[in-house]
């Protein structure tokens, strides 16, 4: 129930996992591309605003999907320093975020916030 707060402050329904620390699919992102759409835009501004009142450290975990495995990684972190810099500006300060890039996740067509103590 940690999180809760956190969690209900998103406007879209989102997979949160057991533990309540991870977000599943917190920004989408069209295929090879680091724009944020206008609805993950909605969702991380509520995020953000919610986080003012609950301040905690957020890892940002880029997924990436391209045959190239280099390419990859690098389009899954571009998308986590999309997420991370959109909710900067958004009010959230940045040294309680921490964006990763991953390659080849399912789809990876998205962003994961894990949330962490």
């Amino acid at each position: 129930m940690k999180y809760l707060p956190l969690l209900a402050a998103l406007v879209v329904p989102l997979t949160a996992h057991a533990d309540e620390s991870k977000i599943a699919k917190a920004a989408k992102f069209d295929y090879l591309q680091i724009r944020l759409k206008t609805e993950s835009r909605k969702e991380l501004a509520a995020f953000a605003k919610n986080w003012r009142e609950h301040p905690v450290h957020v890892r940002i975990e880029g997924h990436g999907y391209a045959k190239d495995e280099e390419f990859s990684i690098e389009l899954g972190q571009r998308r986590a320093d999309r997420v991370r810099d959109y909710l900067v500006r958004q009010g959230v300060d940045a040294t309680y975020l921490t964006a990763i890039g991953h390659s080849r996740a399912e789809h990876g067509r998205y962003v994961d916030l894990v949330l962490e103590p």
